[in-house]
């Protein structure tokens, strides 16, 4: 679903299902938040993607929550922010996550008046990617097919025609020349594959559709079939095997440490003696 203008006021916005709710307005005001209501996301895929251009300098409000708490989230776009750039933004509970347990450098305490405010702190995950670990450790490496975000654009322009929907950008789309499905969101509905019926030119694509709603969509990206994903679980295994592996070696050297620092304060403890040479 794409808006251009979004008023959070006392109600409950739920993104769900894999689906992204896009704002399509660069003004930090897109958003308008009076301190009640909440967008709800509570998964990696469920997104918030606001188009906010260059930023300006300016502060963006995404006001996320769930039934439980109201996590308001600031970004403020100081620079670097390219002239079509975007927030891609998304929220997920982690139960067994303490964020006491790993405070940013420099951050001794979240408590305040004796509060535990920890639960208040955004936490920051890394994403692992695929082709990396494949480089270092492929069999925990799997492949099939999905969809990669090589479009990741709203279109400017959706005309019915007789194949089905031409789909205009104002920009490339960088789809292949072997794309075969698209995945698009489109108004009141959560991302679908359609099939390309063809592709007239580095800006439009034709997709077989009987009905879409509104006047524009959200392209996601094409299919491919050698898309790569990691097995978390293969690679956890591996990482308590190297942690083992690493504990056996610091536990080694720290023994030959402690040999070499008893045999140097017993040389230390004996009396010098002069050597003398007799020509």
């Amino acid at each position: 679903m794409a808006q251009a203008k979004l008023v959070v006021n006392g109600g409950v916005i739920i993104i769900a299902n894999g689906a992204s709710l896009i704002i399509d307005n660069p003004d930090n005001t897109a958003i308008t938040y009076n301190g009640t209501g909440y967008i709800q996301s509570e998964g990696d895929a469920n997104k918030l993607i606001w188009s906010i251009g260059a930023g300006n300098g300016n502060t963006f409000l995404i006001p996320f929550g769930n039934a439980a708490y109201n996590f308001p989230f600031q970004f403020n776009a100081t620079s670097g922010t390219a002239a079509n750039g975007q927030i891609i933004s998304s929220t997920y509970n982690t139960p067994t996550w303490k964020n006491n347990n790993y405070l940013s450098p420099g951050v001794t305490s979240v408590h305040k008046n004796g509060t535990d405010n920890s639960i208040k702190i955004i936490d920051r995950f890394s994403q692992i990617k695929a082709q990396e670990v494949k480089k270092i450790y492929p069999q925990v490496i799997l492949k099939h097919a999905d969809f990669i975000p090589n479009v990741y654009e709203v279109t400017n322009k959706l005309t019915k025609i007789n194949d089905g929907y031409l789909l205009s950008f104002n920009t490339t789309h960088n789809l292949s020349k072997i794309a075969k499905k698209l995945q698009v969101l489109a108004e009141g509905n959560v991302m679908q594959p359609f099939d390309i019926v063809s592709i007239p030119s580095a800006n439009e694509v034709v997709i077989n559709g009987t009905e879409i709603k509104g006047e524009k969509v959200f392209v996601y990206g094409e299919e491919v079939n050698d898309f790569r994903t990691v097995d978390y679980e293969g690679l956890t295994t591996l990482n308590i095997s190297a942690t083992q592996e690493i504990s056996k070696l610091i536990k080694k050297q720290a023994a030959m440490i402690e040999n070499l620092e008893k045999r140097l304060a017993a040389l230390e403890s004996k009396p010098l003696q002069r050597m003398v040479g007799i020509k």
